[in-house]
């Protein structure tokens, strides 16, 4: 695993777009190894992570009925 240089950390408002992002196709690889280091560390995020999910699996819900 190499070692994460300054340039590749990302704040919470790029990892928001990333999330975001990847709701509709998945994400470059190195936006994702980014977004999993930053999920890693930041909670604000992660819960973010968890309420798309949600979000998600009701539209999914609502569509199927």
């Amino acid at each position: 695993m190499s070692e994460t240089t300054k340039d590749d950390d990302i704040d919470c408002r790029v990892a928001s777009h990333l999330l975001s992002a990847a709701q509709d196709a998945p994400l470059p690889p190195n936006d994702e190894r980014r977004l999993v280091e930053h999920l890693g560390v930041c909670s604000m995020c992660r819960h973010v992570q968890g309420q798309l999910g949600v979000l998600r699996d009701a539209v999914r819900q609502l569509g199927s009925s």
